[in-house]
This record gives C-alpha cells, structure tokens and sequence, in this order.
C-alpha cells in the first residue's frame, strides 16, 4: 500500500524534471540564435546552461558555462568560463564556484616595463585592499595570502604571478555598528594566476551569507533571474545579447591594438 501511495509523487518528480530539462533546452536553442551573430571566422561564442532549479522561494542549483574568442591582427582574446555552478545547500551554506581563465598575451599590449611595475604592484594592492576590509570588520575577518609566487627571466622582467586568497568573516565577531545582514558573503578561497604571455587562471569559491539582506522576497535574485530565463522572458535575453555586443566590441578593439 505504501508503494502504492507513492506513485503519484514519483510520477510528479519526473515530470517536473522532464519539465525542467526541456525548458532548459529550449532556452540554451534561444541562446544559440541569439549568439549567431557573433559566429563568423574571426568569433566564436557560446554560453550553456547544463542545470536550472528553483523552489518556490529560492534558487537551489545552477550551473553552466560560456566561452567566446576574437582574433585579430595584434593578437587574440579567449574568454573560457568553464565552471560557473551556485547550490543552495539547504540554505546552511550557499556556495558558488567560478572557474575559468582569459587568454590574452599582456606582453604584446603592455611595454614590458610597465609590467615591471604591475606584477609587483597587484600583491601591493592586495595587501591594502584587506587592510581595509581588516579596519572596516576588526576581529571578524580571517584573511591570508597562501602560496604568493612572482616570477622573473633572465633579465629580472617580471612574467608571472600566482596565488591564493583565503577569507572567513566570524558574524559573532562583528562590530556594534555592523549588522550580519549587511555582509553577502562569509567565506571563500580565491585562486589567480597571471602569466604576461598566457592571460589570467583564476579559481573562486565562495560561501553566502542567507542571511543577506539583498536577497529579501522583495529584491530581484538568482531564483527570479533564473525563472524568467527558464520562460525565456524577452527583456532578459536582450540583456544577454546586448552584454555579449559589449564583450564583442571591446575585444575587436583589444585584439587590434586600438584601445
């Protein structure tokens, strides 16, 4: 009897999964038309949505990832976002993953002296980002650079830099002046590596703060962005279209020396 009971909820699960996975065809074919444009010799670009899920109140996993690559006379521009995933979790630890990397050799666009000065420079502002951030939240903030590494060639010209980042934020620990709720995120490992030769790697992992005060029911957020993408809302894949018109134009210029 109680195998019995429970067709009915099996049979909803799956046609509510079938549900979801044909929308989510559909949209990635909308996406495919609206990329089209950008689909000639010198471009490609793609962006595919592999999974979409929502409750009625939250957004519960989301994962996908985009590409798009100009050549030009000077050199080429290759944007690979190969990971970007989001899972709810229960709402116990929001997580949200980005990994990709940007293709684009720095050296035939930058005088190598004035990549002298930035390689060493970015561990420089780093550095002064999290000392504010260190005022700003005092005791609540654990923030540590792991595995700093800067290279240079034989002739002492800098060409790389890689590291990690590694945040926690202790919401008990906050100041007086600062409610929880005012902070989106709690932790997070960020991993970067720029090469003056090979573009930027990076790696981001990040936990949020459900307690956020931007995600109240009021605010438009990833559930409801998502929603009105697996209905294929006009307004939101013009944006989509119109970003990917930005990203196009200012890689034509880019790879052609005429920024």
């Amino acid at each position: 009897m109680k195998k019995i009971a429970l067709l009915p909820i099996a049979l909803l699960t799956v046609a509510v999964t079938a549900f979801a996975s044909n929308a989510i065809e559909q949209l990635n074919q909308e996406i495919v038309n609206l990329l089209a444009p950008f689909q000639n010799e010198k471009t490609q670009a793609r962006l595919v949505f592999n999974k979409i899920e929502t409750s009625d109140k939250h957004a519960l996993n989301l994962d996908l990832n985009a590409y798009y690559q100009k050549v030009g006379s000077l050199t080429s521009l290759l944007v690979n976002l190969d990971k970007i995933s989001y899972s709810y979790n229960d709402g116990v630890n929001p997580t949200t993953h980005v990994r990709g990397n940007l293709g684009i050799e720095l050296n035939k666009l930058v005088p190598q002296e004035d990549l002298n000065e930035l390689i060493p420079g970015v561990e420089d502002l780093l550095q002064s980002l999290a000392k504010e951030y260190l005022e700003v939240y005092g005791d609540a903030v654990d923030l540590s650079f792991v595995n700093i590494n800067k290279i240079q060639d034989e002739n002492g010209n800098y060409v790389s830099i890689s590291g990690d980042i590694v945040f926690s934020i202790d919401f008990t620990k906050l100041p007086e002046e600062i409610d929880a709720s005012e902070i989106p995120v709690k932790a997070g490992n960020i991993s970067v590596g720029l090469d003056v030769r090979q573009g930027l790697n990076f790696d981001v992992l990040v936990e949020s703060n459900p307690s956020y005060k931007g995600y109240e029911e009021d605010n438009l957020g990833l559930k409801e962005i998502l929603d009105l993408l697996l209905n294929k809302d006009e307004a939101i894949l013009e944006q989509i279209q119109s970003l990917f018109s930005e990203i196009d134009h200012f890689a034509g210029n880019l790879v052609e020396g005429q920024l």
